[in-house]
């Protein structure tokens, strides 16, 4: 068994839960990403990747790079965008863009597509970090 398993398809899932597993997959890598940065304390790494898993910088990076999707990613982007889960803050906007990136993360982890999540989580770096 591999370690990230999972018995469900990625189309299986509903979209609030691959938004769920995006989040994880978020955290996990920018941690993971920035841990090499030193011996810090946990609390500067927690800052260190705060603007890239906060919703607003989810937002920023998920503008420039909707237009980079594939037509897969995108129909998983539109379903991310208007879930109940993206509607929770009302027509807060720049969450509903985070969830919907989160859920195509989420997607492509559970397709197993890792090097489009790490070139998508790549891409949210360089716009981040330009901002």
């Amino acid at each position: 068994k591999e370690l990230f398993e999972s018995s469900r398809k990625p189309h299986e899932v509903s979209t609030d839960a691959l938004a769920f597993i995006g989040d994880a997959v978020f955290t996990l890598y920018f941690r993971m990403r920035f841990l090499g940065e030193g011996s810090r304390r946990t609390g500067v790494q927690h800052d260190m990747i705060t603007p890239y898993l906060s919703s607003h910088g989810q937002c920023l990076a998920c503008q420039t790079l909707v237009d980079h999707l594939t037509e897969e990613e995108h129909k998983v982007f539109r379903r991310g965008y208007n879930s109940q889960g993206a509607k929770k803050y009302g027509n807060d906007m720049e969450y509903r863009w985070a969830t919907a990136l989160e859920a195509v993360v989420g997607y492509l982890f559970l397709s197993r597509k890792y090097e489009r999540v790490q070139e998508l989580l790549e891409a949210v770096i360089s716009v981040v970090s330009a901002r």
